[in-house]
């Protein structure tokens, strides 16, 4: 687990209120070959969260295929096969959320990522009328679930774990620090 995922997870279980929440899924036997980066099982709303996450910082997202852009096909095979892994291993009644998480998208003539998840999103929509719309947590929407995170995890004062740790130790420094006397 990478610390995209673990930031995804967390956002899942901390704000969506997952029950479940598991990381790098092989969907090989069920689905062909390849892995689900992170689902969340809320079952009280009976919803499966399905999270492909990609964090490449300098770039951005990027996905290349013989030198050119491939976005587009790489995402769209990810939650193709996601989705039909979901499908086959819960009951209809519950809501598959999809969810493409990726710090930094940009917007280049060479890789024209944004444009290309917006067609991700359209074709998921038309191909699978049935399931949530594409979540895109990127850019701006990823600070922001960040800054989430950060909130929930200083308002709770019992040990958190992993990157939920570094946010709360953090955030009641923060805290300390305004609060103590020069």
């Amino acid at each position: 687990m990478n610390i995209g995922e673990e930031i995804c997870g967390s956002y899942l279980k901390y704000e969506k209120l997952c029950d479940f929440v598991d990381y790098n899924i092989n969907t090989t036997a069920t689905c062909g070959q390849g892995e689900i980066d992170v689902i969340g099982i809320n079952q009280s709303d009976k919803v499966v969260y399905v999270c492909e996450v990609a964090v490449h910082i300098a770039t951005g997202l990027q996905y290349t295929k013989d030198g050119k852009p491939n976005v587009y096909t790489k995402v769209l095979e990810k939650f193709k096969r996601d989705i039909l892994f979901v499908q086959k291993k819960f009951p209809k009644e519950y809501r598959i959320v999809p969810m493409c998480w990726s710090a930094i998208v940009k917007e280049t003539s060479s890789n024209p990522a944004l444009t290309e998840l917006g067609k991700v999103r359209n074709e998921l929509k038309s191909r699978y009328p049935k399931i949530d719309d594409l979540q895109l947590i990127i850019n701006e929407q990823w600070k922001t679930s960040v800054e989430i995170l950060r909130k929930k995890a200083g308002s709770i004062s019992h040990e958190l774990f992993g990157v939920m740790r570094v946010f709360q130790i953090e955030e009641h420094l923060d805290t300390y620090l305004k609060n103590s006397v020069k």
